[in-house]
């Protein structure tokens, strides 16, 4: 068994009693300290500090300077909260102030072992001198009766003008659980914060969840910790570098049909393939659909690769799905990297079992990576179709061959 420097009796007798008359019906005959510990056992926990946090506020922190101002200072600390309060009034208006949330609990829960694992002085211990030879009885355990649920008068509220209990919003970017996330709405409720994030990091990438402040936490990734640092490489090449791709990645307007990056590929644009992807970069068509029959040998694969480039280069192509026949998929894989820089991964039934080795149970292996390239076949089988109808609409799914048109593009 486990030896803790907490003890129950170390606490004031004045907070015992309190203690036990607001968290039992009947404790007479039977020493405070001794019940509080058959009913929470020798080191209190969370669910104490839930039940009897009126008690501990009212009772201890307000004639407790020493862990009042802990409390405070910790509580403060937690929600990044500047300024200080001073005075015993400020102090004990901001604790009633507070819901009796996880991070409030955590606080007081640590102080008040604290203070229980400090003896009291000589002049305040009660020193009762027993006969000799006598042993003290044990009072036998009782099954105390639980708390009364609570009535809803005396449960308490975050008080909605505070805004620095959490300091999050759209467009923030936060870490949860490890991974990161970019906050997409923020509500405050009595029990804290609901925020609804969008995964950034590779896990949880474009996957969307929802976590409560009260459960979790929540680090706020803050600009004002950003630190500048100097370019040390010869003649700035490395800011120049980042500079001329971050020039390269922002998205062309949608409106604009002159063509940007397809034209530079390495083969000879002809004019018929030229006018495929005019006619899919079209601003009257908000959602691009195009069905391309040339006959064998005519380069619909290239016409493709000109389409995707140029959408890519519009910001419209950040998933991208190809659904191919199997005898040219390699191929087709192939061409769009070696000509157009547009790398796909091949997820048939082998390369989907090594995604699988990488990711939980419960993830789609077709989200993991942002552009892939299957066959027919897996297509339609049905271990993997079922996956497959998962991802999101900003899916495209274009190939036109030998006959075989499977889908267009989806924006």
């Amino acid at each position: 068994m486990p030896r803790y420097k907490f003890r129950w009796s170390n606490l004031s007798t004045e907070l015992l009693h309190e203690l036990c008359q607001s968290l039992f019906d009947d404790f007479t005959g039977f020493e405070p300290s001794e019940v509080l510990q058959d009913a929470y056992g020798a080191r209190p926990k969370e669910n104490f500090v839930a039940e009897a946090w009126g008690t501990l506020r009212d009772d201890w922190l307000l004639h407790d300077k020493e862990s009042r101002e802990r409390v405070v200072e910790g509580i403060r600390a937690i929600r990044h909260e500047e300024g200080q309060l001073k005075t015993r009034k400020d102090q004990m208006a901001y604790l009633r102030g507070l819901s009796n949330a996880k991070n409030l609990r955590a606080v007081v829960l640590q102080a008040f072992i604290d203070r229980g694992e400090v003896e009291p002085e000589a002049s305040e211990a009660e020193t009762k001198p027993e006969p000799p030879g006598d042993v003290k009885p044990r009072p036998p355990i009782v099954k105390l009766k639980p708390p009364a649920p609570p009535t809803g008068d005396d449960v308490q509220t975050a008080a909605v003008d505070k805004p620095q209990d959490l300091n999050v919003a759209p467009g923030s970017i936060v870490v949860i659980r490890d991974e990161e996330w970019l906050v997409t709405s923020a509500e405050q409720g009595s029990d804290g914060w609901l925020v609804r994030v969008r995964g950034l990091s590779e896990l949880v990438a474009e996957t969307t969840a929802a976590f409560y402040s009260s459960l979790d936490t929540i680090e706020v990734q803050d600009p004002k910790e950003a630190r500048v640092v100097p370019d040390g490489s010869s003649g700035y090449r490395d800011s120049r570098l980042w500079l001329e791709a971050l020039i390269r990645k922002t998205p062309v307007p949608y409106g604009d049909q002159n063509l940007t990056v397809s034209t530079h590929m390495l083969a000879d644009a002809l004019a018929y393939q030229r006018a495929a992807v005019t006619k899919a970069l079209d601003p009257q068509h908000i959602r691009p659909r195009i069905l391309i029959a040339d006959a064998v040998g005519l380069g619909k694969t290239l016409e493709i690769g000109m389409v995707l480039s140029e959408l890519v280069r519009r910001g419209r192509g950040e998933r991208i799905l190809i659904v191919t026949p199997k005898h040219v998929l390699e191929q087709m894989q192939h061409e769009l990297w070696c000509r157009f820089a547009l790398p796909f991964v091949r997820l048939d039934s082998i390369g989907i079992q090594k995604v699988r080795q990488k990711l939980p149970a419960t993830r789609n292996p077709f989200t993991y990576f942002k552009r892939a390239i299957i066959s027919i076949d897996t297509l339609k089988s049905p271990r993997y179709k079922a996956h497959l109808v998962v991802p999101p609409r900003s899916w495209r799914v274009p190939y036109a061959a030998s006959g075989v048109m499977l889908d267009s593009l989806i924006s």
